[in-house]
This record gives structure tokens, sequence and C-alpha cells, in this order.
């Protein structure tokens, strides 16, 4: 314990990781490292040599080496580097994706809505019908582009906060497995459910395939059914969750 104490004292500062960093590359001499690490304090930099001990080598020609010993430190560094920055990257990025399937799935909802609608206008129908069909079509299209910049606000929103505030991956929570089955399984029942409707409105009158979209459309229904409930505790999963981390702040 004693030596992981004594390494991490040594690599505490940021001066001393970005000199191991620089010798790591290339050995240099005392003024060379100076001018690269912009200090200007000649005792400053030979504090922190000291300070790295048996991290760094000395040569007969004066240039600075790093030792076997400081090769580990600098790839222990780096890993732990690479993966805090994974924990902070990846689920602002999977957000984003998300984000970008959901948006995906709501414009081919709006599209097959608005095919259904266009499909369905009688003959004789009148100039305020087919107003009040065209605001209502504008009225979904506003409602969703509004969702999508209320749950754009929410991922950056997300991405500067230090816990877990949407239902989407956060830096506290982000998705597994299971959460990317249990949504598409809902949003696929949803599309299945639009689809059969769209279907049936326009060739009610011969109806192919019958008993394939009524096998179809009790199928979805289960699966919205089961994934919803899935959903919801996992909402309520999350939220407890974060409770508890907001009352040990």
């Amino acid at each position: 314990m004693s030596n992981v104490s004594e390494l991490l004292e040594k690599i505490s500062h940021s001066t001393r990781v970005k000199i191991l960093k620089l010798l790591e590359a290339s050995p240099l001499n005392f003024s060379q490292l100076k001018n690269k690490l912009g200090i200007e304090s000649s005792g400053n930099l030979d504090y922190h040599l000291k300070k790295l001990g048996d991290l760094i080598l000395l040569d007969s020609d004066g240039l600075y080496k790093i030792s076997d010993d400081g090769r580990d430190a600098i790839r222990a560094v780096k890993s732990l580097e690479f993966s805090l920055a994974i924990k902070e990257a990846y689920p602002v990025a999977q957000s984003r994706m998300v984000f970008g399937v959901l948006m995906m799935l709501l414009s081919i909802f709006m599209l097959s809505v608005t095919i259904m609608a266009v499909a369905i206008i009688p003959a004789g129908m009148t100039s305020q019908q087919l107003i009040g069909l065209l605001v209502g079509l504008i009225g979904s299209i506003v409602g969703m582009l509004g969702a999508a910049f209320g749950l754009r606000g929410a991922i950056v929103a997300d991405g500067k906060s230090g816990h877990q505030i949407t239902y989407f991956p956060s830096q506290k929570d982000p998705w597994i497995i299971r959460d990317y089955v249990v949504n598409l399984l809902f949003f696929g029942g949803n599309l299945v459910l639009m689809f059969s409707l769209i279907y049936a409105q326009v060739f009610s009158t011969n109806l192919l395939y019958k008993p394939l979209w009524f096998t179809a459309s009790v199928l979805a229904l289960s699966t919205l059914s089961i994934t919803s409930v899935a959903i919801s505790s996992r909402i309520i999963e999350k939220a407890n969750l974060k409770i508890e981390r907001l009352a040990q702040v």
C-alpha cells in the first residue's frame, strides 16, 4: 500500500505528469524541459524533478529519461484518463444516438399519418374540412418539433449535470442492452399498429390477408402492454436512484 501511496504522490501534480509524457517521447535536458513546460522558475522545475524520484533518470550527458517505473506510471495515468473520458463522453453520445432514432421514428409516424389523412379524404370534402385537416397536421408537426427541441435541451443539460436527469442515457446511468430492446419493441409495436390502421383505412373495401393483420395487431398490443410496464418500472427505478444520490450529496 505504501508503494501505491508513494506513486500517487509522485504523479499527483499535472506538471509532473507532463514531464513524464515529454520524457516518454524523447530524452530532454533541463533547459528543454523548462521551455516545453513553460516554467520560468528553475527552482520550481527542480522541485518537480526531485518529486518524481525513480520515475526518471539523469544520464551522464545531462539528459533526463523516463525509467521503466516511469513508463508503468504513465501507462496507468493514460489508462485512467481514457476511462474518465469514456465515462464522461459515452453516455452523452449515447443520448444523441437514441435521440436521433426517436426523431426518425417520429418522422415516420408523421409521414404515415399524413399519407393516411390524404388517402381518406372524401371526394366531397368542403374547404373548411380541408383547412381543419391541414391545421391538424401542421399542429402535429409543430408539436413534434417542440418535443424534439425539448428533448435536445434535456440532453444538453444532462451533459453538463453530475446527476441523471432524464430517461435518456446519462452520465450517471447509461442505457444497457435491456433498455434498447424494450424501447425498440415499444416503438415497433406502435408502428405496427399504425400501419395496420393505415392499411385498414386505405384498403377497407378489399382487405387482403385479414387474419395476418389481425394477428399482427394483437401481438403489437401485447408488446405495447409489456414494454409500457417495463419502461415505467425503469423510469421509477432511475428516479429512486436519483433520489438516493441527491440524498447522499
